[in-house]
């Protein structure tokens, strides 16, 4: 899990049951045209001053064709559900705690050395290292090789879902420190290091859409945009929500992923007011959602009020819809907390010692972020249209961050990159590192702690108990989750299944006419 940010990465150290493929309109009086073809090849975009290992690069654009080198034991699909590859032969676990799994030997690295089980505890224990995974592997105490086929890893909670954090790319032992180590994946680098060729050792040789993926390198927006736009580039991925929205032109083919990535309303539990579980929970009324991602995400993002993606197969839509944006509720939920318009002013109070005390509400939020604004300032504005006094701040990132630690806040905007097993720990238990709000419940960590410990059969039952708790004690109020863009031109690509974590999942059943 990674640190919820203004922006969208800051770690400490990672409405619709389909992915739809948006097809982006003409511009006002534009003819929609087939692109310029500037070559019949198929391009991306790579740093050649970056590493190309998959555990120790920076490089974003590295980091979008990677998947397609390396492999690891499990895949998360676009609806964030895990299946294991072909490195694993088989998993197993007594108590969700010690996880065994057993190592496809039989596998080649690009270099023909065997896959064995050194190799993938020490990309495990390689990636606890580093900032791209050791937030997600915070559970994880260690990984040990038992043999030339077995892997033992060791959690510090039990996990029934452990496997889902296991899509981390393998590479062979000692090679952290090599440029572009031997992988397993369908591609392979050339001697160059310019183009991405079939590994012929590879069971879905025959299946890839096209025999080479040459790398061209590009290092500014705006070169990238023209390239793309002029078809030297064909393919990018770009976050409409965050702060480096490139902006790219409408007529492409736009597929939206979804994304674990999660906006939320957090509380001081130190707040007079938000203190009283039931005045937070009666938060839940107040988000209108579908306006937040209709009109300032701009359809990016799936509505939610619960902290499970709608995608998922474990999200319930009839406690989702429970507790959609209603004033009436939410005028009803803050009576059942005694938060009334007591003395006839026209604006709430709530009791103490059964005395009327003046709402005044410390609302912050990240300045950087122009769709957190907007969307803070319409939470806002529903809180005093209620007779809540609020009072929005905006601050700049250290700002934000300092006001976070120090506990200068009654409530404030978030957004948090949850792991793909949908773990909320860190953000409410007692002493999760993204705890800002301080909130104790034992109750909702006991159902946090079952609904993870919970095999397939009972898991979605244990996830709606657990929902159930968050909302009830709300310690965060979800918003949305999230989803990004894949581009490519008109008619070059069709077929695709993209995720956040790579967005050539599937490609073998991918269709390329560059």
């Amino acid at each position: 899990m990674l640190l919820f940010t203004g922006c969208d990465l800051l770690s400490n150290n990672d409405d619709e049951t389909d992915i739809p493929e948006q097809t982006g309109d003409s511009t006002a009086g534009e003819p929609v045209t087939k692109p310029h073809a500037a070559d019949d090849i198929f391009s991306l975009n790579y740093n050649s001053e970056s590493s190309m290992n998959p555990l120790s690069t920076n490089s974003a654009s590295n980091l979008l064709f990677l998947p397609l080198v390396y492999e690891g034991l499990y895949t998360v699909d676009e609806n964030f559900v895990f299946q294991p590859t072909r490195l694993l032969v088989s998993a197993r676990t007594e108590d969700n705690l010690t996880w065994m799994f057993y190592i496809n030997t039989d596998v080649k690295f690009h270099d023909g050395k065997n896959l064995t089980s050194a190799d993938v505890s020490y990309s495990i224990n390689r990636a606890l290292q580093i900032d791209l995974y050791k937030a997600r592997l915070r559970s994880v105490y260690g990984a040990s090789a038992m043999g030339e086929d077995l892997v033992a890893v060791t959690l510090n909670y039990p996990n029934a879902q452990f496997p889902a954090l296991l899509n981390i790319p393998i590479i062979p032992e000692g090679m952290i420190s090599e440029h572009a180590p031997p992988g397993t994946g369908q591609y392979k680098l050339d001697e160059a290091g310019r183009r991405l060729v079939i590994n012929s050792d590879h069971p879905q040789n025959a299946e890839m859409p096209i025999a080479a993926i040459y790398l061209k390198e590009f290092r500014n927006a705006a070169d990238i945009i023209t390239s793309f736009e002029e078809s030297v580039l064909d393919l990018v991925v770009n976050d409409p929500t965050g702060l480096n929205d490139l902006g790219y032109g409408s007529a492409n083919d736009i597929r939206y992923f979804n994304t674990t990535t999660m906006h939320f309303l957090g509380f001081n539990n130190d707040s007079d007011f938000f203190s009283d579980a039931n005045c937070r929970s009666a938060m839940n009324y107040v988000v209108n959602r579908s306006y937040v991602v209709t009109n300032l995400m701009g359809g990016s993002g799936a509505a939610s009020t619960i902290p499970i993606s709608p995608v998922s197969p474990l999200y319930n839509e009839s406690i989702a819809k429970n507790y959609e944006y209603s004033l009436e509720k939410s005028l009803a939920a803050f009576a059942r907390a005694n938060v009334k318009d007591h003395d006839d002013d026209g604006m709430l109070e709530y009791l103490v010692t059964g005395i009327p005390m003046e709402i005044d509400i410390k609302f912050i939020v990240n300045s950087e972020s122009a769709i957190k604004v907007s969307a803070a300032k319409k939470i806002t504005e529903e809180m005093i249209a209620l007779g809540i006094t609020v009072n929005l701040v905006e601050l700049s990132w250290d700002e934000y961050t300092m006001a976070l630690n120090n506990g200068d806040f009654d409530m404030y905007y978030g957004e948090v990159r949850l792991t793909p097993d949908f773990n909320p720990r860190e953000i409410i238990f007692r002493y999760g590192t993204l705890n800002y709000g301080g909130g104790t419940d034992s109750l909702c960590e006991e159902a946090v702690n079952l609904y993870l410990n919970a095999d397939e059969e009972s898991r979605k039952a244990a996830c709606d108990t657990m929902c159930q708790y968050i909302i009830a004690s709300a310690p965060i109020v979800t918003i949305a989750f999230e989803k990004r863009e894949m581009i490519t031109h008109r008619t070059v690509v069709s077929g695709v299944a993209p995720t956040q974590y790579n967005v050539f999942n599937k490609f073998e059943n991918w269709t390329i006419n560059p």
